[in-house]
């Protein structure tokens, strides 16, 4: 049986600042989310966020809607003088904006999408978001001190698809964000939270698997089953 194309969208140029000897600016994937989509039985495929590829969804089997940096809050009508917004790549905003709304019009594409790359399905369908959590949670739970990874439990809705592929309901999650979904879009519902009640998962009412994550189960799959599951779902649904 021929593997699954799964298309997993990259870091932008101005985002992070990799660079080498003899280049001066490099499109970059976490090696996490490529193992975890191997693992499951797909083929990864990296999408830089350039214009003119988004033909590239008739392509593909699957999507990934990867993590990275803040969206800029001129895409959701946020406060663009926060004094904690985080560095941006406006060019990657526009680019996963438009290409998410492209994907969620094909039924046969199934699309997973991860911190960032969920709060960009929220944006791209008319919500908004939380610009920084510690105004409005009395403890923030969703990074360590120094604003990097910590892990927390999350609870999943019965009947959820993202329940019947964990088969628990409760995750043990890792994340590292600082931002998080505020008002939810009219095409999206909540099916997981944190006991902060942070929304930490969402679907599509309408699309027969749109899976949405705040947190990033790439960064423990190979050690927790739960996390593995949800993209082990993403290629079997993928190849059917």
């Amino acid at each position: 049986m021929t593997k699954p194309l799964i298309g997993i969208t990259a870091s932008g140029l101005t985002e992070l600042s990799f660079s080498s000897r003899i280049h001066d600016a490099i499109y970059s994937m976490p090696e996490p989310y490529v193992a975890s989509v191997s693992r499951a039985g797909g083929i990864p495929v990296l999408i830089p966020p350039i214009d003119g590829i988004s033909d590239i969804l008739q392509k593909l089997d699957g999507i990934v809607f990867s993590g990275g940096a803040d969206v800029h809050p001129s895409f959701y009508n946020g406060d663009v003088h926060h004094p904690k917004l985080q560095n941006s790549d406006q060019m990657r905003d526009k680019f996963e904006i438009e290409l998410i709304k492209l994907a969620v019009k094909n039924p046969n594409l199934p699309i997973l999408t991860i911190c960032r790359g969920t709060q960009v399905l929220n944006i791209a369908l008319g919500g908004t978001l939380l610009e920084h959590l510690p105004e409005h949670v009395d403890k923030d739970i969703h990074r360590s001190a120094d604003g990097l990874w910590t892990d927390h439990d999350v609870t999943i809705n019965d009947g959820s698809l993202l329940a019947d592929i964990t088969g628990t309901p409760i995750v043990h999650t890792t994340s590292g964000h600082h931002q998080a979904l505020g008002n939810i879009a009219n095409d999206l519902h909540v099916v997981a939270s944190a006991k902060d009640t942070i929304v930490e998962a969402v679907e599509h009412n309408t699309h027969p698997w749109c899976l949405a994550v705040q947190w990033h189960p790439e960064r423990t799959t190979l050690t927790d089953p739960t996390q593995q599951a949800i993209f082990d779902a993403l290629i079997k649904e993928s190849a059917a």
